[in-house]
């Protein structure tokens, strides 16, 4: 790709912080955790790039830089694009929210209490059509989106994140296994289910 992110030390610093910015969504505690009920926050189209070279080429028009890491997943045949168009609505919640102590919990224990609570992992798709829907993201934000990592050419699980760390929107790749864990002040972005419509009782 032609635009290329180089992650500076303190990029990493602010994506690791227990605290980023709150402006993505509300993160106050939800009155019901409940996956279907959170309204949306986001609603990004799937399938409308026929490969993913296309959405590489939309990066770089937008200019949006991307990680070292995020533009290798992006190349691995694990990061598909819907052949067919359809809409995704996500929603943001902080790791608070969804039960995270003050200690943390591991990555697995988390994504799988949010499975539970009704939350849904992204597509990679949708983490990137977000980035490029997202263009009003304010400094300092990082939003880590929920999904299955990607596994780089030498073996690395890596899922998304993105920033804006000052230098402009940004597509980062970042590390993750079972046992990272996940502070209570990061923000992840899930899926939102579909509303299944019930059977009339008369």
């Amino acid at each position: 790709m032609k635009t290329r992110c180089v992650l500076f030390v303190a990029v990493l610093v602010v994506l690791s912080a227990a605290t980023p910015a709150v402006s993505a969504q509300d993160a106050g505690p939800l009155a019901a955790i409940n996956g279907v009920d959170v309204p949306p926050w986001r609603t990004v189209s799937l399938g409308a790039f026929a490969n993913s070279y296309g959405l590489m080429t939309a990066l770089d028009d937008a200019h949006i830089a991307v990680g070292d890491l995020a533009d290798e997943a992006m190349h691995r045949p694990a990061f598909t694009v819907a052949k067919s168009r359809s809409n995704v609505d996500l929603v943001v919640l902080s790791a608070a929210q969804l039960g995270v102590s003050e200690t943390g919990a591991s990555r697995q224990d988390f994504l799988a209490r949010a499975r539970r609570l009704g939350f849904d992992l992204c597509p990679p798709e949708a983490a990137v059509q977000l980035r490029l829907q997202y263009s009003d993201q304010p400094v300092g934000e990082f939003l880590d989106v929920a999904m299955e990592p990607i596994t780089t050419y030498g073996g690395r699980p890596v899922s998304f994140t993105l920033a804006n760390g000052g230098a402009g929107l940004t597509l980062i790749g970042y590390i993750v296994t079972e046992d990272t864990i996940v502070r209570q002040g990061r923000k992840f972005v899930f899926a939102r289910p579909l509303r299944v419509a019930q059977p009339v009782v008369r």
